[in-house]
């Protein structure tokens, strides 16, 4: 490959067969985590791994039919804020 810097070793490959993406989607409320997947995997999209909730964050993950991944998740301020030892007032 010619450009302005010096040619790529990277391999080019089809999204079915590795992950082009990987893409977060952050929600404000954790309902809409699984309202945002539902959605998804109602049109066809694939459901990556079952939901995890660790207490502080839940989150959902599904492919598109390109093999792109989407990680919807929630985090509670609150409880983020307990684990690393601050207070809001």
């Amino acid at each position: 490959m010619r450009g302005n810097g010096p040619p790529t070793r990277r391999r080019l490959f089809l999204p079915t067969t590795g992950t082009i993406s990987l893409i977060a989607l952050y929600c404000d409320r954790r309902a809409k985590v699984d309202t945002t997947a539902t959605a998804a995997l109602n049109a066809g999209r694939r459901e990556v791994h079952n939901a995890e909730h660790l207490g502080f964050m839940y989150s959902r993950a599904f492919a598109d039919p390109d093999g792109n991944g989407f990680g919807t998740m929630w985090m509670d301020p609150a409880a983020v804020a307990v684990e690393i030892g601050l207070r809001f007032t």
